[in-house]
């Protein structure tokens, strides 16, 4: 299996606050992979340090089998994230923001590539509406169209589902495991919200206290009749 994600060893303190102790993970492509924890236990700090936008006091990761030290800049396009909220440019419209994005990252302006795109994710109908009044699950696909803009072979997701009705969740549920199944993209996704996650990705991390305590294979705990969800629970308290 290629390997896509390799942390190992990450330490980060704020002031007298460790937020990751140690943690490790392995990302192999074509993976759906879920990372399960409280708040506060080092979730969203694991991806704003892989994104470059936090740097660990200890430890280091390589992605695409390249250290972070020689990681250039088409390396890194080669991953995307939506960290918390996804952001754009509210005065403006779903195509807008894809046109300024191609323009961001080096790229010709492309419309029939962004319509692709837009298509893809099923917000193509409201390329043309501005953003200030797409909903969060539009958002969510929005963000999601801009990493297929890049050609990002990882997309990372932070708890892409807060806020989203029972419908919203199907609609980005399914996206993901089209892209995945049928495009081959790599997602790691974090989650607090079990039940929906299970249901997702092919592994489970779960992390506590900024460490990885265990991961599992969904499939083979289906196989032997654990239920997953209450597992995961048990061993993230």
């Amino acid at each position: 299996m290629q390997e896509v994600l390799a942390a190992e060893n990450l330490k980060k303190v704020y002031g007298k606050n460790t937020v990751l102790d140690g943690f490790y993970l392995n990302l192999y492509a074509g993976s759906i992979y879920g990372l399960a924890g409280n708040n506060g236990a080092g979730k969203t700090t694991f991806m704003r340090i892989i994104m470059g936008l936090a740097h660990e006091n200890e430890g280091s990761y390589r992605l695409f089998g390249k250290d972070k030290e020689d990681l250039s800049p088409a390396d890194r396009r080669k991953v995307s994230a939506i960290i918390e909220t996804p952001t754009f440019y509210p005065h403006m419209t779903g195509y807008q923001n894809l046109k300024i994005h191609q323009l961001e990252i080096g790229d010709k302006v492309d419309k029939q590539k962004i319509y692709q795109v837009l298509e893809k994710v099923d917000i193509l109908k409201s390329a043309n509406k501005k953003v200030r009044t797409y909903s969060l699950g539009m958002k969510q696909r929005l963000g999601i169209a801009r990493a297929l803009l890049s050609n990002a072979e990882l997309i990372i997701l932070d708890e892409p589902t807060n806020g989203l009705d029972p419908a919203g969740i199907a609609q980005l549920n399914h996206l993901i495991q089209d892209l995945n199944k049928n495009y081959g993209k790599t997602f790691l996704i974090t989650s607090h919200h079990i039940a929906e996650l299970v249901q997702l990705v092919h592994q489970v991390g779960i992390i506590k206290n900024g460490k990885l305590k265990q991961e599992l294979l969904c499939a083979s705990l289906k196989e032997q009749g654990i239920h997953i969800e209450e597992y995961i629970i048990k061993h993230m308290e």
